[in-house]
């Protein structure tokens, strides 16, 4: 009687562990045929979409980007959204006099930029947050965007973050935007 009953607490056990295992993590979803990516949530037949308008980078880059390193003569900010709450609105990030970059929940962008101080700026359809970074040559910043919900209304900050702590949180993520801002001027270059 004591083996049958320990024998079926492992089985039940065993079980859970089988069924909760593909809980912890989803796969993340791969490019559109046109190179755009769609975050997707809610049920298979009537999923919300949440998408990309321009080509997401190559996955070699991708799988370059999620070591978080820099290069060393550019300051390397990499910008990362992901909050559970945050379910279905693209918002832009961008410095001053540069096209934003445009972020869907569960991504992240990687920006190179000249050393020195700069002004990063989040905009979305109900309003905008902005943070002042600054960095030298070599270094490596990390900038979450938080996402904010009260009775309805949608609001997202930027805050500063530790690239060890997002290190394993990035490895889930998509990236979306590869950009390098290394020049006072001009269009910015992707990979």
């Amino acid at each position: 009687m004591k083996n049958a009953s320990r024998r079926r607490w492992l089985l039940g056990a065993g079980g859970m562990v089988v069924l909760g295992a593909g809980c912890g993590t989803r796969p993340i979803r791969a490019a559109n045929p046109d190179g755009t990516y769609c975050y997707e949530v809610g049920k298979r037949y009537h999923p919300k979409r949440t998408c990309t308008s321009e080509p997401i980078p190559a996955e070699e880059v991708a799988v370059d980007a999620r070591s978080l390193e820099g290069v060393s003569d550019l300051l390397t900010v990499y910008i990362v959204r992901s909050s559970w709450t945050d379910v279905g609105t693209v918002v832009g990030v961008a410095t001053t006099g540069r096209a934003p970059v445009e972020m869907v929940p569960e991504s992240f962008a990687r920006l190179r930029l000249l050393p020195g101080r700069h002004r990063l700026s989040l905009t979305w359809d109900e309003g905008y947050a902005d943070l002042e970074i600054a960095g030298r040559a070599a270094d490596t910043l990390l900038v979450e965007i938080r996402h904010r919900s009260w009775a309805g209304a949608q609001r997202f900050v930027l805050e500063a973050g530790s690239a060890r702590e997002a290190l394993p949180r990035v490895a889930a993520l998509r990236l979306v935007a590869d950009r390098q801002w290394a020049s006072s001027v001009g269009q910015p270059s992707s990979r």
